[in-house]
């Protein structure tokens, strides 16, 4: 596995009118060399998808589409964040001011010792702060 992704990167890749040249080659190199996500990554992008649904972003019908496309690339929950959300996610959220969900992604690149792929401007600062590497997004 070859970094960390989180659910910016992967929603500016579904939507069509985020993607950008860069975020295609992120998913290129998933489909290459695969990619850790916290195990919170598939609410996000459920809940995501969802509201766009449901709120006419896009089409009905899309959401299973966009399912079914990321089932079949190289991403992988991490089985262990789950022991570590009640500790170091947690002290990473209250320091540097994050949810835990976003804690979550860089609890888990600095557990790895992996780059982090975010859009996050607070979630890129914090990376920066611990010295984890970003993905040049």
């Amino acid at each position: 596995m070859s970094f960390v992704l989180d659910s910016s990167v992967t929603l500016a890749w579904l939507f069509e009118d985020e993607t950008t040249p860069v975020i295609e080659d992120v998913f290129g190199r998933i489909a290459s060399e695969g990619c850790f996500v916290s195990p919170m990554w598939y609410f996000e992008i459920a809940n995501a998808l969802s509201m766009a649904q449901r709120y006419g972003r896009i089409e009905t019908g899309l959401r299973e589409k966009y399912f079914n496309r990321l089932k079949g690339i190289g991403i992988k929950s991490d089985d262990e964040s789950h022991d570590c959300v009640w500790a170091e996610t947690t002290r990473l959220a209250d320091a540097f001011k994050l949810t835990t969900y976003d804690a979550s992604y860089l609890e888990l690149a600095q557990r790895k010792l992996l780059p982090l792929a975010t859009l996050d401007k607070q979630l890129r600062h914090a990376a920066t702060s611990l010295k984890i590497p970003l993905l040049g997004l």
